[in-house]
């Protein structure tokens, strides 16, 4: 028989029971531990605190020496690649300007060959009419090559080609009515030409305009480029500011790798610095020569072709030229005054046009004694000593002249790009050295540490 054990007092002793669970205390959310757990990791170091240590201050100084390095080479990239972008549209200006200035004085130049062939009266001669001929069409075809084009954005040009069409077709009656003696060819050959006085050439003057001050924005803005060169200068200066401290922190007084890297930097920016100095020189000499007397002499020639018109409506209005006689003597001065400036080197196309005046004038003379058809005996004859052969060789003088300063004037500007271009490459890789060397310098302070 088994016996029951009993608890002192008298009372029966039960079988053990298990603790039952703690009751949460209160405000205590249940299942919640009642204390943190033992050995969490607490966050005792910040990057402000690794930056107050040297290891880190040379970790930070390498990222900013590299940075600094890439921003040197990215200043070279810049230089080279605005400076040849710049050049190339400067030059591209001289040729849009160049083509709408031939343009206009091959339109003018077939008007005024219209007019004096207009003179003879009856069938004109043939070399004048050839010469009409190839006058406009040259002068037609490269204002339909301009238009809409980069050197016309606004397609200003396109109703020009309209009115050449126009013009055309009024000299053509001038000349119908003119081969057999009706006075009324005088009106057609005067109303064609108000018409390329007032809807062809203003328009193609304003072309030139609008790319002779684009022109002039891109020459002030190449000049403008090489201040890029000062945010190297300030990148070299912060190179240097680094290796002061880190000979101060060190207790050394150079980083071999480091002075290497910047003097490379140094000598690069020396190099940039002559070259764009070099660059504005040459664009400035450029500008203020070969390309204003290109300008001029362009202008000029444009000039007397309009000239030369007025010269030959004096004769065709016979007794009431005086206007005509007034337009003429105003042009003259005008194209005087272009060939004047301190530019145009050289007397060639001012003694021509010298020449040629001098032949008008006979021709006035003439006409203001009364001898009308001298006048324009003199005005259509082709001797050599007649004043049509002087303007031919005015032309041909001021022709050959515009292609000379023109030729003279692009090379200029493409020259001025050129050295910038090279030497700003050569800051791209002093950049990227000096980039590689100021790792490798910092880099072995810090490894000191390790």
């Amino acid at each position: 028989m088994t016996s029951v054990p009993t608890a002192p007092g008298g009372r029966t002793a039960g079988a053990p029971r298990r603790p039952g669970p703690v009751p949460p205390a209160v405000g205590q959310r249940p299942g919640a531990p009642a204390t943190p757990p033992a050995g969490a990791p607490a966050k005792t170091t910040s990057r402000r605190e690794g930056l107050r240590r040297t290891p880190g201050r040379l970790r930070a100084l390498i990222a900013l020496s590299i940075l600094v390095s890439l921003i040197v080479a990215a200043c070279g990239v810049l230089l080279g690649t605005l400076t040849t972008a710049t050049t190339s549209r400067v030059v591209e200006r001289v040729d849009s300007i160049l083509e709408l200035q031939t343009a206009r004085s091959d339109l003018v130049a077939a008007n005024g060959t219209a007019s004096n062939a207009f003179l003879v009266g009856g069938l004109e001669p043939t070399p004048q009419r050839e010469a009409y001929v190839l006058e406009l069409a040259d002068g037609t075809s490269r204002i339909a090559a301009l238009a809409d084009s980069d050197a016309d954005p606004e397609n200003t040009l396109g109703p020009v080609a309209a009115s050449l069409t126009t013009y055309s077709g009024l000299i053509e009656q001038a000349r119908a009515n003119n081969r057999q003696g009706f006075p009324v060819g005088a009106a057609y050959l005067d109303t064609a030409s108000v018409l390329l006085a007032q809807d062809v050439l203003p328009p193609i003057d304003e072309a030139i305009v609008r790319n002779a001050d684009a022109a002039a924005r891109d020459l002030n803005s190449a000049s403008a480029t090489s201040s890029l060169l000062w945010i190297v200068v300030a990148g070299v200066v912060i190179l240097v500011a680094i290796q002061v401290w880190l000979a101060r922190r060190m207790r050394r007084t150079i980083n071999p790798a480091m002075l290497v890297g910047t003097l490379v930097v140094l000598v690069a920016w020396l190099a940039c610095t002559i070259a764009a100095s070099g660059s504005n020189d040459t664009l400035r000499e450029t500008r203020q020569n070969p390309y204003a007397a290109t300008l001029a002499t362009s202008q000029a020639l444009s000039l007397a072709g309009e000239a030369r018109t007025a010269e030959s409506f004096g004769l065709i209005q016979r007794g009431s030229g005086a206007a005509s006689e007034e337009t003429f003597t105003a042009l003259v001065a005008e194209a005087e005054d272009q060939l004047d400036r301190p530019a145009v080197t050289g007397t060639l196309v001012a003694d021509a046009l010298a020449d040629w005046v001098g032949g008008h004038e006979a021709i006035r003379a003439l006409d203001d004694a009364g001898d009308w058809d001298g006048a324009v005996a003199l005005a259509t004859d082709t001797a050599e000593t007649a004043p049509t052969a002087q303007y031919v060789a005015f032309t041909t003088t001021a022709n050959a002249e515009v292609e000379r300063l023109s030729e003279e004037a692009r090379d200029g500007f493409r020259s001025a790009g050129s050295g910038v271009t090279v030497a700003s490459w050569t800051l791209v890789a002093a950049g990227l050295a000096c980039a590689v060397l100021s790792w490798r310098g910092l880099n072995k302070r810090l490894e000191e540490y390790r």
